[in-house]
């Protein structure tokens, strides 16, 4: 049996390897969290390929590198969610001034 791109069975072709839908979901959740560790948790870049590589994904340094390389290419939009930053009100804001001025009310 040689290695084909493809094979049949009963009709229907099924290819070989790794799925490229998952392929693609993975690259792009590669992406999202080396912007996490890079952006949000401010990481220097080799400490989040390496945070990426050992304890998240379970590959290599230089696959998540190329996996970084290759969606900067082909500019695949990646949604990043921001994190969401609390309205302070101008009570709760007075209540923290107070607060550092040693200043309460009673």
């Amino acid at each position: 049996m040689g290695l084909h791109p493809a094979r049949h069975d009963g009709g229907v072709a099924m290819s070989r390897g790794r799925s490229r839908r998952l392929l693609e979901r993975r690259d792009r959740m590669v992406a999202v969290r080396f912007h996490y560790w890079t952006e949000q948790q401010r990481l220097r870049t080799d400490d989040a390929i390496r945070q990426l590589a050992e304890n998240e994904f379970f590959l290599s340094e230089s696959t998540i590198l190329q996996i970084l390389k290759k969606m900067s290419r082909t500019g695949v939009p990646v949604k990043i969610r921001r994190p969401r930053c609390p309205k302070i009100t101008a009570e709760q804001l007075a209540l923290f001034t107070r607060e550092l001025s040693g200043k309460e009310d009673v």
